[in-house]
Parts: C-alpha cells; sequence; structure tokens
C-alpha cells in the first residue's frame, strides 16, 4: 500500500516546467544561462529522488535509485525558487483590479505638493523686495505656491508620460496598466 502510494505521487509530479512566453531579451539571457549551466544527470536525479530526511539544518538526505545523497536543502530551494520565477515571469494573474483606476497625474502631484505648513506667513507684515517694489509676505508667498503648484504640475505631467512610455514593461513585469483617457 505505501509503494503503491508513493508511485502515484510521483506520476503525479510535473515533469518539466513550461516557461512562459517572454519578450524581454533579459529574461531570455537569464532563461538561458540557467540552461547552460544546468546538469541533466543531476537534475534527473533530483526529478527521481525520494526525500529521506533532515541530517541539520541546512542539509538533508535523499535517495535517487540505490543512491543515498545529501544536499544542502536551503541553497537548492534558493537555485530552484529562482528558476520558478524565472519561468514563470511575466505570466502571473491579475490579482486585484481597481474599479475606476486611478488619475496617475493627480496622485504624482499631490504626491510632490508642499506642505502648507511649511510656508508660514504674517499676512500684516510688509516687506521691500530686491527689485525695491513694495510687497506683503502674503502675496510673495502666494507667489511662491502658485510656481511650486505649477512646477508640480509639470513634472508630475512628465512622469505620467514617463511611465506612459513605459507602460508595456510594467504591465509584463508588475502587472501595472495604464490607460489614457480624455479630460
Amino acid at each position: 500500500l505505501l509503494l503503491k502510494e508513493t508511485d502515484e505521487r510521483r506520476r503525479n509530479r510535473p515533469k518539466r516546467v513550461v516557461p512562459t512566453s517572454c519578450s524581454y531579451s533579459s529574461i531570455q539571457m537569464l532563461r538561458l544561462d540557467i540552461t547552460a549551466r544546468s546538469h541533466r544527470d543531476i537534475s534527473s536525479k533530483l526529478r527521481e529522488a525520494t526525500f529521506v530526511g533532515c541530517v541539520s539544518r541546512h542539509r538533508s538526505l535523499i535517495q535517487c535509485g540505490i543512491e543515498l545523497l545529501m544536499i544542502h536543502h536551503s541553497k537548492l530551494s534558493k537555485e530552484m525558487f529562482y528558476q520558478l520565477a524565472l519561468a514563470n515571469f511575466g505570466g502571473g494573474v491579475n490579482i486585484a483590479k481597481l474599479g475606476g483606476g486611478i488619475d496617475v497625474v493627480a496622485a504624482i502631484e499631490s504626491a510632490l505638493s508642499l506642505d502648507d505648513s511649511n510656508i508660514n506667513c504674517d499676512i500684516s507684515t510688509e516687506h521691500h523686495n530686491i527689485n525695491g517694489t513694495h510687497s506683503t509676505l502674503a502675496e510673495q508667498s502666494k507667489s511662491i505656491a502658485t510656481s511650486a503648484k505649477l512646477a508640480n504640475e509639470k513634472l508630475a505631467q512628465q512622469a505620467a508620460i514617463c511611465l506612459g512610455d513605459k507602460s508595456d514593461m510594467l504591465k509584463e513585469y508588475f502587472s501595472l496598466s495604464f490607460e489614457y483617457k480624455e479630460a
């Protein structure tokens, strides 16, 4: 009964992980590097191995046919998960979708906006500026705030354009998609 159960579990194991399609050359190069570094006999032994038990915090025994092998399971699992991540890169499912989406420009502007508490002014105080013209601190701080707002709007527009230009990469790498909506 125990032997039959082990054989049934072995039959249900996938024989090979099929990589997802990915057009990025960096991912393709990393995948090729893994293939070049792989050793067919070791891969075969690991695929057919049976776990025997732990020897220490980092080492375990596995049985491959009549051989009993000691492996460094933390290093092996790190490499295996790296290979699985590369093989499945870009093949993830959408985890969450925002109903109406986010206005990216407004979000960036909000992040860039000056904190009003940093612009402290005494409205009743008058001041002569460098040009010798007469103005209040309130007028000057309003002018500074307006300039900062315009600069933030321009930066937000530039950042949104940059994100839009990189939207294909952001979708594949992080499952972030961007839609352009007319104002």
